[in-house]
């Protein structure tokens, strides 16, 4: 709904002393917005290879970003703070300080125009919980065990 509105606003004190003033309020229809995807290269998710405890503060994480966009042009990758602008393969390996739990991926495809961003929370992947695994063996009353590796 639209239109123009007379909006009264009146306050009293603790003394019983009032303050009244008005002002007018315009509301227009909101306009009709189609959302497109983004097209074009990109930097669409990350996958986490690994996450390795190097100490109480640091982890070893190794990751691979996940593009949308790719031509077959050399793309140039560094991570804000933490990596220099390289073209090597993935996955790529950090140390991380968990005090800082995200980081701003970037990479630039030739031929694509600017430079493209992703913040990936790598404490929050490294965080989730590990799936356990399924292996079968017998154990020592000849049944099988199950999530150890070797059945044992």
């Amino acid at each position: 709904m639209s239109g123009v509105s007379t909006v009264i606003l009146t306050t009293t004190d603790g003394g019983g002393l009032t303050n009244t003033t008005s002002f007018s309020l315009t509301v227009s229809p909101a306009q009709s917005t189609t959302t497109t995807p983004p097209t074009g290269f990109a930097i669409t998710g990350v996958q986490t290879v690994s996450c390795e405890t190097v100490s109480a503060g640091l982890r070893r994480v190794r990751f691979t970003p996940q593009y949308a966009g790719v031509t077959g042009q050399t793309i140039s990758f560094r991570v804000e703070n933490e990596l220099a602008a390289t073209t090597a393969s993935c996955p790529y390996t950090l140390n991380l300080y968990t005090d800082n739990p995200a980081i701003t991926l970037k990479a630039q495809q030739v031929g694509s125009g600017g430079e493209v961003s992703y913040r990936y929370n790598w404490l929050a992947a490294c965080s989730a919980p590990a799936r356990v695994g399924y292996t079968r063996g017998p154990d020592s009353t000849g049944g099988d065990r199950i999530g150890q590796p070797g059945g044992r």
